[in-house]
C-alpha cells in the first residue's frame, strides 16, 4: 500500500522503487518468445511507448517507425528533457511538492531542491537506461541511446454524476473536468497532491487527508459539494474554458499521432534545445561568461582608477614642489 504522505523524499524513493520495477519489465519482457517472434516477423507504422520506458525506445529504430511516449502525469524533469521544455521551477512546483501559487521565498527555495535531486536520480537511472538499451539494441545494428532519445516525436498527457471522489491522478481530473463534475479528493502520492493544490485553488474541489479521514469528515465532504452550488458553478466555467477547442481530446491526440507517421517523425518540430547539454540549455555558461566578464570590467575599473588616482597625486606633489 501506499503510504499517504506530503514528504517529497518519500516520493522520490518510490520512483526509484518504480524504475527498478520498469526494468524487471523490460528484462522479461525482452525475452519473451512472442515478444521475440513480434521483433522479428511484424512491421508498425509507429510505437507508441509509456513514460518510463525508454528501454525500448530502440524499437523505433527497430521497426523504422517513429516514436511517441505517452505520459499520464504532469511534466516532469524526464518528460520535459525530451522535448526540450523549460521546467520554470520558478513559477510552477515540482510534481513532488503540493505548494500552491505564487510560491513563497522558502518554497522555491525547497522546489529547487527538490528538482535538482530529481534531476540526478533520471541522469543514474539514464545511465542504467543506456545499459539496458546497449543490451537489447546493439551498437553495430542500431543508433545510439542519446540519439534515439533526440528523436522522439512527441509527449502528450493522457486524457481519457453528481459528484466524484477521486485520488487526484491527472487522469481522473481531467475527465471531471470534461463533464463538469465537483471533486472530493483524497491524495496520496506523486503528482496527486500538487493535482489536487490546482483544483483546491480553482474552488471546485474539497480535499480530504487519509490519515484523518472518517465517516464523519467523508459525510461533512460530500454535504458541502453537494450543497454549496460554487463547486458545480466554477467546475461548469471549467470545463467551458477545457472544451473551447477546435477538436476534441481524443481528436486532438489521434491528428498528432497521424501527424508524426504522415511527416516521418514530425522533426521540423522538435525544439532545438533536445540537443543542448544542460549547461548549455539553462544558459549557465553564457551566466557565468557574463559574470567573469563583469567581475573582470570592475577589476580592472578599479585598476585604472588606481593608477589614474596615482598620477594625478604624483602631478600635484610634483605642483606642490615647484610652488615651494
Amino acid at each position: 500500500m501506499v503510504k499517504n504522505t506530503k514528504n517529497p523524499w518519500y516520493m522520490i524513493t518510490r520512483m526509484i522503487e518504480r524504475l527498478k520495477m520498469y526494468y524487471d519489465i523490460t528484462n522479461r519482457t525482452m525475452s519473451n518468445p512472442e515478444f521475440k517472434q513480434i521483433m522479428d516477423n511484424e512491421s508498425f507504422d509507429l510505437v507508441i511507448l509509456g513514460l518510463f520506458s525508454n528501454q525500448f525506445i530502440g524499437l523505433g529504430y527497430h521497426f523504422k517507425c517513429p516514436v511517441i511516449i505517452i505520459s499520464h502525469i504532469k511534466p516532469i524533469y524526464s518528460s520535459s528533457e525530451l522535448v526540450g521544455n523549460p521546467l520554470g521551477i520558478a513559477a510552477t512546483s515540482n510534481t513532488f511538492n503540493s505548494y500552491g501559487r505564487p510560491m513563497s521565498f522558502l518554497q522555491r527555495v525547497k522546489n529547487m531542491l527538490i528538482t535538482c535531486s530529481e534531476i540526478l536520480i533520471i541522469n543514474v537511472f539514464r545511465y542504467i537506461d543506456k545499459m539496458y538499451y546497449d543490451s537489447n539494441f546493439p551498437p553495430n545494428k542500431y543508433p545510439s541511446f542519446d540519439e534515439a532519445l533526440r528523436n522522439i516525436s512527441l509527449v502528450f498527457l493522457y486524457l481519457n454524476i453528481k459528484l466524484f471522489v477521486s485520488h487526484g491522478g491527472i487522469a481522473s481530473i481531467t475527465e471531471a473536468l470534461y463533464f463538469a463534475v465537483p471533486l472530493i479528493t483524497i491524495p496520496f502520492f506523486g503528482d496527486q497532491l500538487s493535482n489536487v493544490e490546482v483544483v483546491l485553488a480553482e474552488g471546485w474541489a474539497y480535499k480530504l487527508n487519509f490519515d484523518d479521514l472518517t465517516q464523519e469528515s467523508f459525510s461533512v465532504a460530500v454535504e458541502e459539494v453537494l450543497t454549496n452550488p460554487q463547486y458545480r458553478n466554477i467546475a461548469q466555467e471549467k470545463s467551458r474554458l477545457y472544451r473551447d477547442r477546435p477538436m476534441s481530446a481524443l481528436q486532438t491526440a489521434a491528428y498528432w499521432i497521424e501527424y508524426v507517421i504522415r511527416h516521418k517523425g514530425a522533426v521540423h518540430m522538435q525544439s532545438h534545445a533536445v540537443h543542448l547539454n544542460f549547461w548549455q540549455n539553462n544558459s549557465i555558461d553564457v551566466i557565468a561568461f557574463l559574470v567573469l566578464a563583469i567581475f573582470l570590467i570592475y577589476k580592472f575599473s578599479i585598476a585604472i582608477t588606481k593608477f589614474l588616482w596615482k598620477q594625478l597625486k604624483k602631478k600635484l606633489f610634483a605642483r606642490k614642489q615647484k610652488q615651494m
